[in-house]
């Protein structure tokens, strides 16, 4: 995979909710870095059974849409893995953007914190999980699950006997 070289400056040429510029913006910033196998404008084109196909830690379905083709490209990659990369408010910058990865694609369990995982850009746009900036990493099997793989990370990229799923 080449490095993504992402600034402020080229994340910001990138603004408005439209599917032209996330399309555009995707095909800048994504597709030439991965070997992408579809691209997906819809759920059951990548294998999904519905719209909002996964669930929180907690058993509650999430509330993330599969594709909103404003600001929302999913993507399959060669080694199974859904990508989505979202501009939420319609602005590309650290406050709204952010990437959900599937990391075994629409095979199950599809829950946040097990085989689903948000990812920010920080301050430098490297890509860090959803709450690496904090200390005290909540995973637990009540939690919504978004705090998880900032977990693993904090722990040397080890699932630990306390992570609520080993």
């Amino acid at each position: 995979m080449k490095e993504r070289n992402l600034n402020k400056h080229s994340l910001a040429k990138a603004t408005g909710v439209n599917y032209t510029t996330i399309d555009a913006f995707y095909k800048k910033y994504w597709h030439p870095y991965f070997k992408i196998i579809k691209v997906c404008n819809s759920y059951d084109e990548c294998g999904y059974k519905s719209e909002r196909p996964w669930r929180y830690v907690s058993n509650e379905p999430a509330t993330i849409l599969f594709s909103h083709r404003d600001y929302r490209v999913p993507f399959l990659t060669s080694d199974g893995f859904l990508y989505s990369c979202s501009i939420a408010s319609g602005s590309v910058d650290n406050s709204n953007f952010n990437v959900f990865v599937d990391i075994n694609g629409p095979k199950g369990p599809n829950i946040i914190g097990i085989d689903a995982f948000s990812f920010d850009p920080t301050d430098k746009n490297v890509f860090m999980p959803e709450g690496y900036d904090i200390s005290a990493t909540d995973c637990t099997s009540s939690d919504h699950g978004y705090l998880c793989a900032a977990k693993i990370i904090k722990d040397n990229w080890e699932i630990k006997d306390d992570y609520p799923w080993r």
